[in-house]
């Protein structure tokens, strides 16, 4: 159990991040664990059987329990960092802390082939262990990071509206069922035989979620800055399997492709997005909210530079949802729960 305390002005300084890189090493358990529901092992199976991918150096940065070198990870740098900027942050890393964390990450395990052949030269390994990263970001995340991206912004923008609603108590509390907020501090339960005191103490606490992280995640080395990596809403959606059909009554009134619409957005999302799972043009998206907000149908909020949309409480009910319903919870696919064991040089939960 980690135990993240925090004073009033680490309180006032933790920020929600999105970091491509946290997303990045995530995926890598759908891809060579596998974890996940059926698409996210379908995209692990496509991704895994890429020529041009440095698969052995991939594949051993996850250890044999499933941790992740920290140097690989870094703490994201700004509130929106580009994977550009990031893979300088992992360039960057002092070769005595590429070894630190290499052998953190193994403990007793013994290093693979690739990792043992550089082990006498943390930078060459550094440098690879980069490359690898930077053309698995080309192959097999960017094409869908515009979509992840969206998905991400709307789950910041809920933990927002959390936290004017509820206090840190709804927002941080509300973040997965094995994080709890007390007494001022994060309780982060994912590990039962060890208990972490992690003070904050002006270092920065940076909350990331993401959408390939089944459990939350926290680095390693206590002592680096803190990054907890929680599991974001809406990665069930993240394929676009299903298109919810509205009520008969709502598209006789509306008409089918705003009734469409409504029924899809229990959860924020964006024009771009909409229109993908629906087949048609963005254009043709834009006019059809625009009609639904002017009838107060749905609510337009600016999540950095994209807006998002979410039916209002008189949208649920023509959508069919119950008045008042909280916005949709889903999570990613059916995979069974996690071993009791750290990962992604993040810890994993314990079963019971």
């Amino acid at each position: 159990m980690f135990r993240l305390e925090l004073d009033a002005a680490d309180l006032a300084d933790a920020r929600y991040t999105i970091s491509p890189l946290h997303e990045l090493i995530g995926s890598l358990l759908s891809v060579y664990v596998p974890l996940g529901g059926q698409p996210y092992r379908r995209w692990g199976r496509r991704v895994r059987a890429h020529p041009a991918l440095d698969h052995e150096m991939l594949a051993s940065l996850l250890s044999p329990r499933l941790w992740v070198p920290d140097f690989v990870a870094p703490p994201p740098a700004t509130g929106r960092p580009d994977m550009a900027s990031q893979l300088a942050q992992v360039c960057g890393a002092a070769p005595a802390k590429v070894i630190a964390d290499v052998l953190a990450a193994y403990g007793p395990a013994p290093l693979p082939p690739c990792l043992k052949e550089l082990a006498g030269d943390p930078a060459a390994l550094r440098d690879r262990a980069a490359g690898a990263l930077e053309r698995y970001w080309q192959v097999a995340l960017a094409p869908h990071w515009p979509r992840v991206r969206v998905l991400l912004e709307a789950d910041l923008l809920h933990r927002g509206q959390q936290l004017v609603h509820g206090g840190p108590g709804a927002a941080f509390g509300g973040l997965h069922r094995l994080i709890r907020w007390r007494e001022s501090a994060l309780t982060v339960d994912i590990i039962s035989e060890w208990r972490r005191e992690v003070p904050v103490a002006g270092r920065g606490l940076r909350l990331v979620p993401s959408l390939f992280t089944p459990w939350p995640q926290m680095p390693i080395d206590a002592g680096d800055p803190p990054v907890l990596t929680y599991p974001a809403r809406g990665a069930a959606v993240l394929w676009g399997e299903h298109v919810p059909a509205p009520p008969a009554v709502t598209s006789a009134l509306l008409g089918q492709a705003r009734a469409r619409l409504l029924a899809m957005l229990g959860d924020p999302a964006c024009t771009t997005e909409l229109a993908a799972r629906l087949g048609v043009t963005p254009s043709a998206v834009s006019q059809q909210l625009h009609v639904l907000a002017a009838a107060g149908l749905v609510t337009r909020t600016r999540a950095g530079r994209t807006v998002l949309y979410q039916r209002t409480e008189t949208g649920a009910r023509l959508a069919g949802a119950p008045a008042g319903a909280a916005p949709r919870r889903v999570t990613a696919g059916t995979a069974p729960p996690p071993p009791r064991r750290p990962c992604e040089g993040r810890e994993l939960p314990g079963t019971p």
